[in-house]
């Protein structure tokens, strides 16, 4: 069996991910050039959010403008219960946002988890927005309860903790600041702000990219005795 680069795309916000008519769709371009299929099928895990039929039908529309194929992963109307058949098939899987409790709670009732870590070994691009990129680090910063901001523990694909929408609430800053200064075992971490994706490849943090002027990916990793905060320029 010939080794791939397994890769992790992860995007700060599903909006940037999936775009009205009117606007380019960069990232899904992206998703497409990083699968290595000409025409790759991209199946949707949209159980964040309920599996929301409206986010299909923008999400097919959107696979349509990108010349690739979708597929679903639907939880609410499962068609088998055989992990090995979730992702059959598929080039690119991408897991859309909404609350990260939920998701990681329906994905492992599924047995959904496993098939997700099999399709990454095999080389399938997973790539994620919001809650679909906070379930794939060991840790997240989560406002799964919207009164509350805190960790939460992820599947643990990719070390240490990760921070979508960091630029949206200083609580979130607040909490990953106190995070990463109490506890070593959080870093390294990330922070994107909206608009921000991060490509990480065999588990490294390879490069970051930006639809929105002044957006940043944020790194927090140890340097000696302290915590230094490194901000990537995409």
């Amino acid at each position: 069996m010939i080794d791939v680069d397994k890769l992790i795309l992860g995007f700060s916000n599903s909006e940037s991910v999936i775009v009205p008519a009117w606007k380019p769709p960069e990232y899904m371009e992206l998703m497409v050039r990083l699968s290595r299929k000409q025409h790759p099928n991209v199946c949707y895990v949209g159980a964040a959010s309920g599996d929301d039929p409206r986010r299909m039908i923008d999400f097919k529309a959107l696979c349509e403008r990108v010349e690739c194929t979708a597929s679903w992963l639907r939880v609410f109307h499962m068609t088998t219960d055989h992990p090995a058949a979730y992702f059959d098939g598929a080039d690119v899987i991408y897991v859309d946002g909404g609350s990260t409790r939920n998701l990681l709670a329906l994905l492992r009732e599924w047995d959904a988890i496993d098939a997700l870590v099999a399709a990454y070994q095999r080389g399938v691009l997973i790539a994620g927005a919001s809650a679909g990129i906070s379930m794939l680090f060991e840790q997240c910063i989560s406002d799964s309860v919207r009164t509350k901001i805190r960790p939460v523990r992820g599947i643990g694909l990719l070390p240490g903790t990760v921070c979508a929408h960091y630029n949206a609430r200083e609580e979130r800053r607040d909490v990953l600041r106190s995070l990463v200064n109490t506890d070593r075992n959080a870093l390294p971490a990330y922070a994107l702000d909206d608009g921000v994706a991060a490509l990480f490849v065999n588990g490294r943090l390879s490069r970051s990219y930006t639809i929105v002027e002044g957006a940043r990916l944020h790194e927090f990793v140890v340097r000696g005795d302290s915590v230094e905060h490194l901000v990537q320029t995409p």
